[in-house]
């Protein structure tokens, strides 16, 4: 598996890219809100060791962008899988539908992209929602 630091790139970039490995309008779908928090948790720091934010949370305008695209990408599937956890499966004698392997699909996808942290975590992503963007947490 590799793993996707990426430099210079722009955010526009940066978000095309998660926007396509994360594929947030397929089902269980992420808002545009939440496609964001993934965007500024991507940013990491860069080659220098400055952070993309200074300490009080703005903008660093030193920060050369540089990206920590596996970080984003595997808490973009995990939300997805968090959205489907209520999922159910359902079967009569004709129709068996099995909605419980959408959330295993979307586990099995986060861990295609192992996370390597760094020290810095975005102002944005702390605020966004703790449980959804705690990076710190354990990835299997």
């Amino acid at each position: 598996m590799q793993s996707y630091t990426i430099r210079h790139m722009t955010e526009e970039e940066a978000t095309a890219f998660i926007t396509d490995a994360v594929q947030p309008s397929a089902s269980p779908t992420l808002s545009s809100t939440e496609m964001a928090a993934l965007v500024e948790l991507a940013k990491d720091i860069d080659e220098y060791g400055v952070t993309p934010y200074e300490e009080d949370g703005t903008d660093n305008t030193n920060w050369n962008a540089t990206w920590n695209m596996n970080r984003a990408i595997n808490k973009g599937w995990k939300m997805k899988a968090a959205k489907a956890a209520g999922s159910y499966d359902l079967s009569d004698a004709s129709l068996r539908m099995q909605r419980s392997q959408v959330m295993k699909a979307c586990l099995d996808m986060a861990k295609l992209y192992p996370v390597c942290e760094s020290i810095q975590t975005p102002p944005a992503a702390q605020v966004y929602d703790p449980v959804y963007l705690n990076r710190f947490e354990p990835v299997d």
